[in-house]
């Protein structure tokens, strides 16, 4: 599943088949390690449970076509990035094609324009040097991605060399740290286009809406601090005021209007009956508007102390009112009188009436793995994670934080989304390796996680680690 809801993949490689090439086909070309990389990087700087869905087709570009299958690719995904040479700048379909259809989708089809604030969706990484005036339009205002190293470093016609492609095993410091910052580009994009999407999804929860009636002034003050609560949970409430000035048909037509067009009608009553409709007409505004949501056959609660005794309301019609609601129940009504006057009480009934509880957290496969390491592993943790990747396991990265503290808090919630972790400890201390290990025992202890299985990679070899044991001695 791709880190965004709106795209089906995050990430389109567009490269020349010639710049994926190697002498020998048993070797990766320098696309697929560079895919390889920074697809384990960009795992590790996305929050959340998904990781990315970076599209990089190496069969397809054996036999390479453009066709409608990858034009859907391309309008599906959010980034773009295009790894410009010259074999790219021939290529009818990497420039003509790929980045024309990325750059029209971007710019014209898709609501979420081509820049989002000041990040591009489409990247630029340079094989080899192209001076900018020799830019397509395409790449005009758009930075690039030097993976390059000048020929004559101390040359004052740069514009003249073509440089030389950094080699993963000649440059490997430079090319990591190219890497590293396209990949945290990268992710950054991407968190501020997951931003954008929140307010425009399509299956977005609508507010529910509440009718709160017209209440006894000894009970303005409650209804307050119940309205803003549910406004701050997504409940929009409308307070009725209703009436005076109305009459009694025109405010059951106003009344009727609001209720109708709510998901909940809520009534509160004490022993205050309140203001006459009429003279002649035996109800009162609060308790006509409690029949009209009834007689609407709506959703109603009925809100009413349960200290109050109906029999010494001083006002006895007021007193039956209550009861009769209490009592004589219609078998085709919908509503509840509840005996409760707290504002939490209150507030999570209505909350458990119209806000449906979150879905159950999705059942972690026995498969999914949490591959946690060092900085200084860093190699060796690349070389195992690819050879998992090749066995189609589902694996979450540990994510980089800003210092210790916040290194420890996205532990403890990448504990939470798998049941097996693997530590790769080939070079890291000892120490290291312990409080890691302390770590994972105490989220166990605690309940914050379900790790059922603790391995620690070093060697070449995975050595199981005995939880019972851990626990009882850590």
């Amino acid at each position: 599943m791709s880190y965004l809801n709106n795209f089906k993949y995050d990430v389109f490689l567009s490269y020349a088949h010639a710049d994926n090439k190697t002498l020998n086909d048993s070797e990766d070309g320098w696309i697929t390690q560079f895919y390889k990389q920074f697809k384990l990087q960009l795992d590790r700087y996305l929050d959340g449970t998904n990781t990315a869905e970076v599209w990089c087709d190496h069969e397809l570009r054996k036999n390479y076509a453009f066709d409608d299958r990858i034009e859907k690719v391309i309008k599906n995904s959010a980034i773009f990035l295009a790894f410009t040479s010259n074999s790219f700048y021939r290529s009818e379909y990497c420039c003509d094609k790929e980045l024309a259809v990325f750059y029209q989708t971007a710019t014209e089809d898709d609501n979420l324009g081509l820049k989002i604030d000041d990040s591009n969706r489409l990247f630029q990484i340079q094989l080899l040097n192209k001076p900018h005036a020799q830019w397509p339009k395409e790449f005009q205002g758009v930075g690039c991605y030097e993976m390059f190293r000048y020929s004559n470093p101390n040359s004052l016609k740069r514009d003249e060399d073509q440089g030389i492609t950094l080699s993963p095993e000649l440059d490997p410091k430079e090319y990591n740290n190219r890497i590293l910052e396209i990949v945290q580009d990268v992710s950054s994009t991407l968190k501020l286009i997951k931003n954008k999407q929140v307010p425009i999804l399509a299956n977005q929860p609508k507010a529910k809406k509440v009718f709160f009636s017209k209440v006894a002034h000894t009970l303005i003050p409650l209804r307050e601090q119940i309205s803003k609560e549910l406004e701050a949970n997504n409940i929009s409430v409308y307070k009725c005021e209703l009436p005076p000035p109305y009459d009694k048909d025109e405010h059951k037509r106003e009344v009727s209007e609001k209720i109708l067009s709510s998901d909940l009608s809520v009534h509160m009553f004490d022993s205050i009956a309140g203001d006459k409709i009429s003279a002649g007409y035996p109800n009162t505004f609060l308790q006509e508007q409690a029949l009209i949501a009834k007689g609407l056959k709506k959703e109603q609660f009925i809100f009413i102390s349960q200290e109050l005794d109906f029999d010494k309301v001083d006002d006895d019609n007021h007193g039956k009112f209550l009861s009769n609601f209490l009592t004589e129940k219609e078998q085709d009504a919908r509503y509840n009188l509840i005996r409760e006057f707290s504002v939490p009480g209150i507030v999570d009934h209505i909350k458990d009436k119209l806000i449906e509880p979150p879905p159950l957290p999705p059942i972690v496969n026995n498969s999914s793995i949490l591959l946690d390491f060092n900085e200084v592993d860093f190699k060796y943790a690349f070389e195992y994670y690819n050879s998992l990747m090749l066995e189609n396991r589902k694996i979450f990265l540990t994510i980089p934080g800003t210092g210790p503290l916040d290194s420890i808090k996205k532990f403890e919630i990448a504990l939470k989304e798998v049941n097996t972790v693997i530590i790769v400890c080939v070079t890291a201390a000892q120490e290291w390796l312990k409080e890691r290990i302390i770590e994972i025992i105490r989220a166990i202890r605690t309940e914050k996680s379900g790790i059922l299985k603790l391995s620690v990679y070093r060697d070449s070899k995975l050595n199981d680690l005995d939880l019972n044991t851990l626990c009882q001695f850590i």
